[in-house]
């Protein structure tokens, strides 16, 4: 089982630059959310771990479009508090 950094880390989460060179404003506006989430999350529920994000067929973890210049990624966890929770960035 992987720990919530580690978690995090596998798709080099927290992203500090856009995956398209030419945003340079605002480039990741919502990572402080992010970044808050998890710190929170960390610090507040009780026996919290990383569950897997898939189908069993599919994994929802990592998705690119280097066309498009987009990716997204999903953590999945479960603590005392909550059955699932999925942070989507």
């Amino acid at each position: 089982t992987l720990s919530i950094d580690e978690a995090e880390a596998k798709h080099g989460m927290p992203w500090k630059s856009s995956i398209n060179p030419e945003v340079l404003d605002d480039e990741l506006l919502y990572m402080p959310f992010w970044e808050w989430h998890i710190d929170f999350m960390k610090e507040n529920l009780s026996d919290l771990r990383v569950l897997p994000c898939s189908n069993g067929k599919t994994d929802f973890s990592y998705n690119e479009n280097t066309d498009k210049k987009a990716r997204i990624a999903n953590l999945c966890f479960s603590s005392s508090e909550y059955r699932k929770i999925r942070l989507t960035y």
